[in-house]
């Protein structure tokens, strides 16, 4: 990294009334929530209770209309995107990369953020590049094409992107869809070992309860609470948010554990 870049450090994110709406849908309603950016954060509710919109606001797809996003102190829009894109790091479960480019030259797709026009790939940016493909398992595959990958190969491959960035502080949104059960493990073991803050948009709640510090339940575009997964994950909450019955236990290590039960009733 350039000796001239100042790294900006999130230590919150206060969000303050957002209000978003879309072809006469309000999709989120007067929000307002504050988030530690130094945590495994994690995203949970019901399909369409607008996870993806809240964090599209954070990474900047999406412009604010109504309310206010803090980055510590500081508004989101006094922040320059080339500040904001050299520490904050994005994964999504879809790809952008549509060319047939290989895993190495997505990989150094990480260093576009420290690059003005023209400059040259350096030594520097070599060896950041190397240590993040090493790092999820991918460097014996740098040189194959990224679309021959499978999905977990690809997710591995973009997370290797997200490091060379070098991020301060990570936003996924759902990255295990559509990824089997031993790379959704490794996956988000790979991010929670990065020791940086982390906001996940995630479905499975049982991935939430063991990797995530904090969850936070969203609602109709709402929040509806937050806390530790022991507090929040309760027998009563999923009943209320998602509708299905189930028995909470605990693990040995003390994160709960969620043991769905199929309803006495079937579909309305």
């Amino acid at each position: 990294m350039a000796d001239n870049v100042k790294k900006l450090r999130l230590h919150e994110i206060r969000i303050d009334g957002l209000s978003y709406t879309v072809d006469n849908a309000t999709i989120l309603h007067d929000l307002s929530v504050t988030l530690p950016a130094d945590r495994f954060v994690g995203l949970i509710g019901p399909n369409g209770c607008g996870k993806s919109t809240l964090l599209k606001h954070l990474y900047r797809v999406l412009p604010v209309q109504q309310g206010v996003i803090y980055f510590d102190d500081v508004p989101i829009s006094a922040i320059s995107l080339g500040e904001a894109a050299q520490c904050i790091g994005v994964m999504g479960q879809f790809h952008a990369v549509q060319f047939d480019f290989t895993v190495w030259q997505v990989a150094m797709m990480g260093r576009t953020p420290y690059k003005k026009h023209f400059d040259e790939d350096t030594e520097e940016d070599y060896r950041i590049a190397a240590e993040a493909l090493r790092r999820v398992g991918m460097w014996e595959k740098a040189e194959r094409s990224f679309l021959s990958l499978s999905g977990g190969e690809q997710q591995r491959v973009m997370l290797a992107r997200v490091l060379t960035q070098e991020p301060t502080y990570l936003i996924l949104d759902e990255p295990t869809n559509h990824l089997d059960i031993t790379y959704q493990f490794e996956l988000l073991s790979l991010v929670k070992d990065l020791d940086i803050g982390v906001i996940a948009a995630l479905h499975d709640l049982n991935l939430a309860a063991m990797f995530c510090d904090e969850v936070v339940v969203m609602e109709k575009g709402r929040v509806v609470t937050m806390g530790p997964p022991n507090a929040v994950l309760t027998e009563n909450l999923i009943q209320r948010i998602y509708g299905v019955p189930s028995v909470v236990s605990r693990h040995s290590e003390g994160y709960p554990m969620i043991r769905y039960e199929r309803p006495s009733h079937g579909p309305a």
